[in-house]
């Protein structure tokens, strides 16, 4: 199969394999479930050389708009690197930026926390009775 054409799902879950072997048991957990629950979904589809800086710009501000925390959407992105790093130096791609911006993580009103603990208060009551 010629590499411009292997979708990105099919690397990263090769990838994800071969990582088995290096990390451990809880890291490789956690790489499966972003791998099958983020990227796969969201970029997967995507050619191998499809992949760019802006792709992974928009996909960041995509994950954010889907309220992810920003450290979610950094661990989401760091797995996505890693692998892309392992494809640029096996010369399966281009390499290109892998800066990325990220936008400000959202801070709740105190108000919204106050009326937030005082519904859970006030459920508490409910429910004790």
């Amino acid at each position: 199969m010629l590499i411009g054409k292997i979708k990105y799902e099919r690397y990263i879950i090769s990838w994800l394999n071969d990582k088995k072997l290096y990390v451990k048991e809880s890291t490789y957990a956690n790489y499966s479930f972003i791998v099958y629950n983020y990227i796969i979904p969201e970029i997967g589809y995507y050619n191998l050389k499809q992949l760019n800086n802006s792709l992974l710009q928009h996909l960041v501000v995509k994950l954010y708009e889907k309220n992810l925390s920003i450290k979610t959407i950094k661990d989401i992105i760091m797995v996505i690197k890693s692998s892309l790093i392992k494809a640029f130096d096996d010369n399966k791609v281009k390499r290109f930026s892998l800066k990325l911006n990220y936008p400000k993580e959202k801070k709740h009103k105190k108000s919204e926390c106050i009326i937030s603990n005082w519904a859970t208060y006030i459920n508490g009551i409910c429910i004790k009775q």
